[in-house]
């Protein structure tokens, strides 16, 4: 048996929203009653979500919550962060209860985060607008074979040289390529630096470590590039 559920514009907005964010990093676009039926059970804490609804939500939605907590650390530090914050309003909601209400229709009440919109640009390099990276930024290191991204797009990322896809013991692996930049800069460093690593950092070292691009050197005590 099915029911009528009347939602305000925003939040079907922001359901819109998420489903773009997981079909930008799985290549399959889940219906709006497959987030809800996602969402209700984050929120419950549920731990099995039906592959056959919609696949790899649960690991998706981990990392995303997890990029939206960086961003709001960023904005705290950032004294030119614009932030405008559009709350969907109880009124509205409460005028579409009432409206089915009174119609004899069922209500489901969604529970909803305000709508937010956010324009962040980090220090000394822009956030990139794409969704895969803004997630490869977030992770640096990531499985090729548990992407659901388009072969071609990939490759074309390759080609405009934002990822690399390095074969490390038997495993292709998507390494975002400002991260790999970025690190070998830092090189060499001492081997006692490298605990004092984002985890996403020693990740990436270790990576490049496997595919010989960097050597711990334990004569010399340092870590560099071959």
């Amino acid at each position: 048996m099915s029911v009528n559920i009347q939602i305000s514009k925003e939040v079907h907005g922001k359901l819109e929203e998420i489903a773009k964010n997981i079909e930008s990093l799985t290549g399959k676009r889940p219906s709006i009653e497959q987030v809800l039926v996602a969402l209700i059970e984050v929120y419950t804490k549920s731990a099995n979500v039906d592959p056959s609804r919609i696949d790899m939500l649960i690991d998706v939605w981990g990392r995303l919550d997890s990029l939206e907590k960086r961003i709001e650390k960023l904005e705290k530090e950032s004294s030119s962060q614009q932030v405008q914050e559009q709350p969907v309003k109880a009124t509205q909601i409460e005028a579409a209860k009432k409206s089915k209400q009174e119609s004899g229709t069922p209500v489901v009440a969604v529970p909803t985060k305000p709508v937010t919109q956010k324009q962040e640009t980090q220090k000394g390099q822009e956030q990139p607008k794409d969704r895969f990276l803004e997630f490869m930024q977030n992770v640096f290191v990531y499985p090729l074979d548990k992407l659901r991204k388009p072969r071609d797009q990939i490759e074309k990322l390759v080609k405009e040289k934002q990822i690399e896809i390095m074969t490390v013991n038997g495993q292709e692996l998507v390494v975002y390529r400002p991260a790999i930049d970025q690190l070998l800069k830092k090189l060499p460093i001492p081997l006692s630096e490298k605990q004092k690593l984002e985890p996403k950092e020693r990740r990436l070292l270790d990576t490049l470590r496997d595919a010989g691009i960097v050597v711990e050197d334990a004569v010399s005590g340092k870590i560099r590039e071959v």
